[in-house]
């Protein structure tokens, strides 16, 4: 079963169950603005949904099953943007036994990643970070993390500690930084000054 859910920034809109991924997905193309974008993540096939809110008229009636869904544009806000993911979320059963870890992916800040690689995933992108900020604090900055919960996701933001200067964006914290970031400290360190704005 698939709980199909349309997120935009921070609100979400639950539409429903459907049995199947692939009944759910039939149904969802039938929204004007759909588009479904497929590509290979880490040797896995991936597909990203979304909906573009400006193509969604005033009101509309999608057929379901003998049912009529209705959808409209003012579902959703101007801000901040025209863009709204589809995100399906798989309800594992647990009325029999189990064999291990459920199957599926979950969300991790802007990212869905499959279950059984998510341990290895935050560990990645936790260590990494540590490492980032370890560094960038040996040379007088300050370092924190910022935009939890937009698009991007998160992000490593620094500034310097001996004055009140501004923030400055590092870099993201998305699945290359997770999954590919330098394990060498000498690429680490050529990659950080790489994206350091000189003040």
């Amino acid at each position: 079963m698939y709980i199909l859910c349309f997120r935009q920034g921070n609100v979400q809109h639950m539409v429903g169950i459907f049995e199947s991924l692939e009944m759910g997905r039939e149904w969802v193309a039938k929204i004007p603005g759909y588009e479904r974008n497929d590509f290979t993540y880490d040797g896995e096939p991936q597909v990203e949904e979304m909906i573009f809110e400006d193509k969604l008229p005033d009101y509309i009636e999608i057929p379901c099953n003998n049912q009529r869904i209705p959808l409209t544009k003012w579902m959703f806000e101007e801000e901040p943007g025209p863009m709204i993911d589809i995100v399906w979320l798989e309800l594992p059963q647990f009325d029999g036994s189990g064999s291990g870890l459920v199957d599926g992916m979950t969300r991790v800040d802007a990212y869905s990643i499959p279950n059984d690689k998510m341990k290895d995933y935050i560990q990645g992108r936790e260590d990494n970070y540590l490492r980032v900020k370890q560094y960038l604090e040996s040379k007088n900055y300050q370092v924190k993390r910022e935009f939890r919960g937009s698009q991007d996701g998160e992000a490593i933001v620094y500034r310097q500690k001996k004055r009140d200067s501004d923030w400055h964006f590092l870099m993201h914290m998305d699945p290359i930084f997770a999954e590919q970031f330098p394990k060498d400290e000498a690429e680490m360190i050529q990659l950080i000054e790489e994206n350091l704005i000189s003040e």
